[in-house]
């Protein structure tokens, strides 16, 4: 009898344990080892910021890049690279330079502005440049300009918000046809249709005169442009064109 208690005791406190030990949380696992911190690489150095100046008077090429604190022998390979595309010869004093640097302070690249349109550029990849003319986007806005001429042919086209170009290239129209240093007067009137050349909302430079009038002492005087696979040019409103074999006026129109 007291060994079939004992058994029963004995198989209560195993159940009794088994079922501590069933229900128990799990433990823990380990935590890692820490892992040793590895020392990053220390970010490379800015470029420096670009160096900007202009041609100048009375400069070279050549000597606005040593102004600009290019090398002699870089400006050599800068020239060689933009031969094919900068004519050295129709440079401006207000052209403007950019010259930008790699972090060692070489020159790794030039940009050249001729205009807000004309732009070249060189890179350096290693000792070898290369240069390119920059494709700059453009649209072509047509306007009217219309006036009555106060005093002369300049100021009145100015007076509409307009450059002296524009006033130039008008007079070359009706060259061989009117005198207008010699002609015009107060209460004379102009028009033309004329395309404005803009790279975003900045004006670059007049296009073509699509079509002119000026009227004086009664009479009009008309041009349309025309342009064909061969040629192009401002013809009157019968096909007659208006570039003849003497000049109305043999001198340049100015101020």
């Amino acid at each position: 009898m007291r060994s079939l208690a004992a058994a029963t005791l004995l198989v209560a406190l195993c159940a009794g344990g088994a079922f501590l030990f069933l229900s128990a949380p799990p433990a823990p696992p380990p935590e890692p080892s820490p892992i040793a911190d590895i020392p990053s690489a220390p970010p490379a150095p800015p470029a420096p910021a670009p160096v900007v100046g202009t041609l100048g008077k009375k400069r070279t090429f050549q000597d606005a890049l040593a102004a600009l604190g290019v090398a002699r022998d870089r400006v050599v390979e800068i020239v060689q690279a933009l031969r094919p595309h900068l004519d050295f010869r129709r440079l401006q004093p207000h052209d403007a330079l950019e010259v930008h640097h790699d972090p060692s302070g070489d020159p790794a690249k030039l940009v050249y502005r001729q205009s807000p349109v004309d732009v070249v550029e060189a890179t350096r990849e290693g000792d070898a440049w290369t240069a390119s003319r920059l494709d700059v986007p453009v649209d072509r806005r047509v306007v009217v300009v219309a006036g009555t001429l106060r005093d002369n042919l300049f100021e009145s086209v100015e007076r509409l918000g307009e450059r002296p170009q524009l006033v130039l290239d008008f007079a070359e129209i009706f060259a061989w046809d009117f005198d207008f240093a010699a002609d015009s007067q107060p209460g004379d009137r102009f028009r033309m249709l004329v395309e404005k050349v803009h790279t975003g909302d900045q004006f670059v430079r007049y296009g073509r005169i699509l079509a002119a009038e000026y009227e004086s002492e009664g009479r009009a005087h008309v041009a349309i442009h025309f342009k064909d696979k061969d040629a192009s040019g401002h013809y009157t409103p019968a096909g007659e064109s208006l570039r003849r074999a003497f000049l109305k006026s043999p001198l340049e129109f100015t101020r």
